[in-house]
């Protein structure tokens, strides 16, 4: 999900102290950031255009721990959150598909405004129409990452099992062996 995209450029040094690298301060990364999310070469960003993604990011964060808690957005989100998605250029076209009409949305300027648009209505579009009961932060407290637990029973609670996962597995055999207890009491 794009939202997610850019809630997770925040790097922490999921591995040691958590410490934070803000990706959207390096203007290389970004500019193979929206390549990658298929925006192409974008011109540099102003430091207007990179404040606001790190608002924006900011609230969708904040936005995220609410929906995660089931608390839901409050209207003044709501009403926030549309005025994000307002600065975005979009066009829909009807267009005919093998029979079938199909609605598309097309960007009509490709820039770091109207990037930053997407990113706000990706977090719309899934807060209406996905279940934000499977959003999770990475247990891991030196990663935090932000997720869409898949699971059936809702009970993922690391961003990658094999990564952090396992870190706080020997973490917490670690701790025991400290503390005197036996590997295989719980």
């Amino acid at each position: 999900m794009l939202w997610i995209e850019l809630l997770n450029s925040e790097w922490r040094d999921w591995k040691g102290d958590g410490h934070l690298t803000d990706k959207l301060m390096d203007l290389e990364w970004r500019q193979k950031f929206a390549a990658q999310l298929g925006w192409g070469e974008l011109p540099y960003p102003s430091e207007d255009q990179v404040e606001k993604l790190v608002h924006l990011r900011s609230e969708l964060h904040n936005w995220a721990r609410h929906l995660q808690q089931n608390s839901g957005l409050t209207l003044d989100a709501i009403e926030r959150l549309n005025g994000w998605m307002a600065a975005g250029g979009y066009r829909k076209r009807l267009m005919k598909r093998e029979e079938r009409l199909v609605l598309t949305e097309e960007t009509l300027l490709k820039n770091w405004d109207t990037l930053t648009a997407a990113f706000a209505d990706s977090f719309a579009q899934f807060t209406a129409e996905g279940e934000p009961s499977r959003i999770k932060f990475c247990d891991n407290p030196n990663c935090l990452w932000v997720f869409l637990d898949e699971t059936r029973n809702r009970t993922k609670r690391y961003c990658d099992d094999k990564l952090c996962g396992n870190l706080m597995k020997v973490r917490r055999f670690r701790a025991k062996i400290k503390t005197g207890a036996k590997p295989d009491e719980q």
